[in-house]
């Protein structure tokens, strides 16, 4: 009797072993299903029809010390499968569908905030920090450290708040493959322009209670962010522009073809007139900063 119970443990424990090495490469709507690993930093973005600038984004961020991406889909229709297929069968990207319409611009910022809010759950016990990004802003530290090492000295804190830095297109028509848009777009707003106030979030997962809006979570009792200077933060602005241990290049509006055929008519149809679009990204080629050329 006892050796059969002892084939049914060996047996059992294989099938969990088992479960445990598949489970790293699956993409699921399981909270367990996304990995046993313990990562650093993790990112997490939503996209819609952004294929062709997943992989400079990516490498740019596992370039800067990122172990894991997990991405929400927003009813994208073009071949992001096909560029994403690598990174999650190397492990490094899980895709959840996150299939919800909207019309306006709270509708989006609603979907947004409860993709975050799941993103959280599912990394609480896997991820000791994780940056919350869309796919046309760039993470890094200008003095060239990798990120996780630079958020060492954050470690008591729930997170830690980074400041934009929003680039224009540099007049640049179309940025077509091999070219790199990190290479192409070298013209930015002045720092000290107000959008440039905005900020977005590094959380420590397991200390927040609820994504308030997409650049901003509330923490748990007695938690809270700081930016860069170790000054409290509450809220998705900061009185002032502070980029030098943290940065996050925002390439708003890309080239001028995503202006006019993508920015422009998605803006509009929330509300923003076309000429104060226009205005604003004449704003944000002001300034010649080719921090990040490859």
């Amino acid at each position: 009797m006892k050796s059969i119970w002892y084939i049914f443990l060996i047996f059992f424990c294989t099938l969990i072993a088992q479960g445990y090495a598949h489970r790293r490469h699956e993409s699921s709507d399981s909270y367990y299903q996304l990995s046993d690993s313990y990562y650093q930093l993790s990112v997490c973005a939503i996209f819609q029809n952004e294929a062709s600038y997943l992989q400079e984004w990516i490498d740019h961020h596992r370039k800067n010390g990122v172990d894991f991406f997990l991405l929400y889909n927003n009813n994208s229709t073009d071949d992001y499968k096909q560029v994403l297929r690598k990174y999650e069968k190397a492990g490094i990207v899980t895709v959840v569908d996150w299939l919800h319409n909207y019309t306006t611009v709270e509708e989006w910022n609603k979907i947004q905030v409860e993709a975050y809010t799941d993103a959280v759950h599912r990394l609480t016990n896997i991820s000791k920090w994780c940056a919350f990004l869309d796919t046309d802003e760039f993470l890094f530290c200008p003095n060239g450290k990798s990120i996780p090492t630079v958020l060492k000295k954050y470690g008591k804190f729930a997170g830690v708040v980074v400041n934009w830095v929003v680039y224009g297109t540099s007049n640049k028509e179309k940025i077509r493959y091999p070219e790199k848009m990190l290479s192409e777009l070298v013209y930015r707003s002045p720092l000290d322009h107000p959008v440039n106030k905005h900020v977005k979030s590094i959380v420590r997962p397991k200390f927040v209670q609820s994504c308030s809006n997409p650049h901003y979570f509330v923490y748990s009792s007695g938690l809270y962010a700081v930016n860069e200077n170790f000054e409290r933060v509450d809220g998705p602005f900061t009185t002032e522009n502070h980029v030098t241990v943290f940065r996050i290049n925002h390439y708003w509006a890309r080239d001028l073809d995503f202006l006019y055929n993508q920015k422009i008519p998605r803006r509009t149809r929330w509300g923003h007139p076309a000429e104060d679009i226009l205005l604003f990204e004449r704003e944000c080629n002001q300034v010649y900063d080719p921090i990040l050329l490859k």
